[in-house]
């Protein structure tokens, strides 16, 4: 059996109060299970925008996520952080939150030494595709890496559950493997498409047509890495 690389987080900190506490009680059985099927990594994607200002939001995630990460250490099971970036989610609430892997991870480790970052090709591309996205990230810090394609639309128009199959949109994945080849990292891939055409399909079909997009862009990348 091939081991699960990442589970979601099951505590929802993002909600209010009575959705975080009822959450909680689902976390040790998740990773009873987790564990069990060799999953090391938990992951979160955080909101880039919120309704608190900017330090009180930071103060409640790090309230929450503390015990969150004591639980998981139990289990050898690390949190990996995510920063979200598409415009309306910028958008959708009065105060900007953090959108910047650097300052995810400061953030992170703020109450967790053993917590790192995703590494999100579909986001990376919505922040501007900056080739320093990932510089100066160390790999051990770097604990999931998604690859997913965007459609060729205007910022306003993107819609973070409305993605294509990689190879199929925009996404410069050439620049995206090189910056993930000077961090070192060399653990698994995870194909995250959220496509209403996808969701048509058979669960097996889709992980099938999903797999032979990712594996041939990543082919792709692999061979113009040899033949530079």
């Amino acid at each position: 059996m091939v081991p699960a690389t990442a589970m979601l987080l099951p505590a929802e900190v993002r909600r209010d109060e009575e959705s975080y506490r009822s959450s909680m009680l689902k976390l040790r059985p998740a990773c009873e299970f987790a564990r069990s099927v060799g999953c090391g990594v938990a992951t979160l994607g955080i909101p880039p925008s919120s309704e608190l200002p900017r330090v009180e939001q930071a103060n409640l995630y790090r309230e929450r996520l503390k015990p969150c990460c004591e639980v998981l250490d139990e289990f050898g099971i690390r949190l990996a952080l995510e920063c979200i970036t598409p415009l309306h989610l910028r958008r959708a609430h009065p105060y900007e939150f953090i959108m910047r892997n650097e300052e995810m991870l400061e953030f992170g480790l703020s109450f967790s030494p053993n917590c790192g970052l995703i590494a999100d090709a579909w986001h990376w591309h919505h922040a501007g595709g900056d080739r320093d996205w990932l510089r100066g990230i160390p790999k051990d810090q770097i604990l999931d890496v998604h690859i997913s394609d965007s459609p060729a639309l205007p910022p306003e128009d993107i819609r973070d559950m409305e993605r294509v199959l990689p190879g199929e949109g925009v996404v410069n994945f050439e620049l995206f493997f090189e910056m993930l080849r000077e961090t070192a990292y060399d653990a698994p891939l995870t194909v995250e498409i959220f496509s209403r055409e996808l969701d048509q399909l058979d669960p097996a079909e889709a992980a099938q047509v999903a797999f032979v997009s990712a594996a041939r862009v990543v082919s792709a990348n692999v061979r113009n890495r040899r033949e530079a």
